[in-house]
């Protein structure tokens, strides 16, 4: 398998400590960075990512629309970056919050910056080498499934989603 490029790795404080290869921040379980977008239609539905069946972590599993790893480059020019690589798309972002991932023993220990944006109708073009399927749901819809079978979905995603809910769910684009 080839490995993008080198990844930020930070510490407990989300400074900046260098750049390491994929594999050996996998290995180690070093503290990096990840980007996350939530992205959302006129209908107030939001766009929700299946990964592939062949994900390294967390196959088949629902997550956020777009994700990505943390290069040597900002949470920002990242969630760009994955956005066009995995759905072809170039829109405003907004960061919503940063949330704390490095405790929670699972297999990718990361600061988790969310964004959102507003879909704009663009063509998506599915990259099905990093994105099983899509899915769009209505913000509602999502949560009571969430609540309801919170096993179809990536953990760090239901920990960011229940972040969100609780104190950010007033600045997205879903308010009538």
């Amino acid at each position: 398998m080839k490995e993008k490029g080198l990844v930020t790795v930070v510490n407990e404080n989300d400074e900046v400590i260098g750049l390491e290869r994929p594999s050996v921040v996998r290995k180690r379980k070093l503290i990096h960075r990840s980007s996350h977008l939530l992205l959302f239609d006129q209908n107030k539905r939001v766009l929700l990512q299946e990964r592939t069946s062949d994900a390294l972590i967390y196959p088949r599993l629902r997550s956020f629309s777009v994700n990505g790893t943390v290069e040597d480059e900002t949470y920002e020019q990242c969630i760009h970056r994955e956005m066009q690589e995995e759905l072809g798309l170039s829109l405003h972002v907004t960061s919503l919050f940063t949330f704390n991932d490095i405790y929670a023993g699972g297999q990718d220990r990361a600061f988790k910056r969310v964004f959102y944006a507003s879909y704009n109708g663009q063509e998506l073009t599915i990259n099905r080498g990093e994105v099983g399927d899509v899915v769009w749901m209505l913000w509602t819809e999502l949560k009571k499934d969430i609540a309801e079978n919170p096993r179809k979905y990536v953990p760090p995603f239901l920990k960011g989603i229940s972040q969100c809910i609780k104190e950010y769910e007033h600045r997205l684009p879903i308010s009538t």
